[in-house]
């Protein structure tokens, strides 16, 4: 009987993923702060650091998951999640300048947390819907309704 990958990726690093997607939304509002103030230069690296390994951390743990939930195709998972993640680092680059003039970059980065915060949310509905998208992708149950 198949088993919900879903619920184990996300029960084995839920702690650790849920702690690196806070990280990863909580300091982009130091670093605005920082860069506003003209803090010391270690502050913003320091911030820079944390941001950093947070997302790569959140980044890898849902592309393993990404390439588990469709193990027929990985490579096109893998090179589709890829190319999303690199449009919307283009758009956030381009919407950077124009945005730090208009606003400072406190209120950029307030901004840029605030759509973290928003997005963050989607590991939660993961977790809750998952098993139900996979089961209807593929038709195979996994034994969760009897919980």
């Amino acid at each position: 009987m198949p088993f919900a990958i879903e619920k184990v990726r996300e029960g084995s690093t839920s702690r650790d993923v849920y702690l690196h997607n806070q990280n990863s939304c909580d300091n982009p509002l130091g670093y605005g702060w920082s860069l506003e103030k003209h803090a010391h230069v270690s502050i913003p690296l320091v911030l820079r650091f944390f941001i950093s390994t947070s997302v790569t951390a959140v980044f890898n743990a849902y592309g393993t998951l990404l390439v588990e939930i469709n193990p027929d195709h990985p490579a096109t998972v893998s090179a589709t999640s890829n190319l999303f993640r690199c449009i919307l680092a283009a758009a956030g680059l381009a919407a950077l300048d124009p945005l730090i003039t208009a606003l400072s970059p406190r209120w950029y980065f307030a901004v840029f947390t605030a759509i973290l915060l928003i997005t963050a949310q989607m590991a939660y509905f993961l977790q809750s819907r998952g098993v139900r998208w996979r089961q209807n992708r593929t038709g195979i149950k996994t034994g969760e309704e009897h919980k």
